[in-house]
């Protein structure tokens, strides 16, 4: 029954990479939250593991939570491959500047917090699929959610040096698919680590960790309850900040295929208020492919858009990827600053 619903899911989005949560130690659970989130960063190429300081940081490296200039939110929007997947994802960030003065407003030691960013995000993936009672009848259409709720600290160690942490917890649903046509659920709860350097002037190198130790993800209410894994991946990039703009990499692997990771290259201009950027991603084991993207910012208010190009799916009915990402700002709570024009 599960598997059915998920090779239903499975026909309409075309990948191979959709959880496959209906096998006993199934690994690949919550492949669609590691293609990224946020305009800006996917419209470089998703390389954005050393760039991370805005509402997405809790996200790409939460040692960024702790570089953010002002306290932030924004929120992400996307119909992945055209193909009635949706995928959503709202975040937010609280900057060391507003937190310390917060703290001093109030006749307290703002020391410690002046080094301490927080951030939490919210992301859903849902897709309506056709489900299959226990003996192959069909039930009709339920939408498939997958969640992900996120709360990350990050931690200025030394003026150069940054570290982070995320609490993450996973919330599935499939409506009907379950036993005696009830709801089958799954939950679990994962950890991602992040880290921040500046080894050089305007060169910044970015390490991230998800889900270590691989997160679990377990199911109830279906006949055989199984665990579904999300294993551990690790991300390392650079980039180089100039006057007007950023060059970034990153390489990102899982800890048992490092030989099969993914090379992502972006780069982001900006004149004024308006910014242009592009990526390259190389999955060492699959078609390379572009994208592109361009940003808006308006005082506190920026508006930004991506393209990701499918040269990956050739089934009916799929299309490359927009999507849309806007983000407001608020640096005058606390004392923030205002954010870096065309920089994080």
């Amino acid at each position: 029954m599960i598997q059915r619903v998920i090779c239903a899911a499975l026909a309409l989005a075309g990948v191979v990479a959709i959880p496959a949560w209906a096998q006993e130690g199934g690994v690949g659970a919550a492949s669609f939250f590691r293609l990224g989130v946020d305009a800006r960063a996917l419209g470089m190429g998703g390389a954005y593991v050393s760039l991370a300081d805005s509402y997405s940081a809790v996200y790409w490296n939460p040692a960024g939570l702790a570089r953010s200039p002002s306290p932030e939110v924004g929120g992400t929007s996307m119909n992945l491959f055209g193909a009635d997947i949706n995928f959503t994802f709202l975040g937010g960030v609280l900057s060391p500047a507003s937190l310390g003065r917060a703290m001093a407003g109030l006749g307290q030691d703002a020391s410690l917090l002046e080094r301490v960013g927080l951030g939490a995000s919210v992301m859903e993936v849902a897709t309506e699929v056709h489900a299959f009672d226990p003996f192959g009848q069909p039930i009709g259409l339920v939408l498939y959610t997958e969640r992900c709720f996120s709360l990350g600290i990050g931690y200025a160690i030394t003026e150069s040096g940054w570290l982070g942490v995320t609490a993450k917890g996973y919330w599935f649903q499939a409506p009907k698919a379950g036993v005696e046509g009830k709801t089958a659920w799954a939950m679990g709860v994962g950890v991602d680590l992040g880290l921040l350097f500046e080894p050089w002037e305007n060169v910044q190198v970015g390490i991230r960790i998800s889900d270590l130790g691989d997160t679990r993800i377990k199911w109830h209410n279906t006949p055989t309850e199984p665990t579904d894994l999300v294993p551990t991946r690790f991300c390392i990039g650079a980039a180089y900040k100039f006057d007007d703009g950023a060059l970034a990499s990153s390489y990102e692997f899982d800890r048992e295929h490092l030989e099969e990771g993914t090379l992502k290259v972006g780069i982001e201009y900006t004149m004024k208020f308006l910014s242009l950027r592009a990526g390259y991603v190389k999955p060492l084991t699959a078609n390379w492919y572009l994208t592109a993207g361009m940003g808006i910012r308006l005082n506190q208010l920026s508006f930004d858009a991506a393209w990701l190009q499918n040269r990956a799916l050739e089934a009916e009915n799929v299309s490359d990827t927009f999507m849309l990402s806007a983000a407001f700002s608020f640096p005058g709570l606390f004392g923030g600053r205002e954010p870096e024009t065309g920089q994080d």
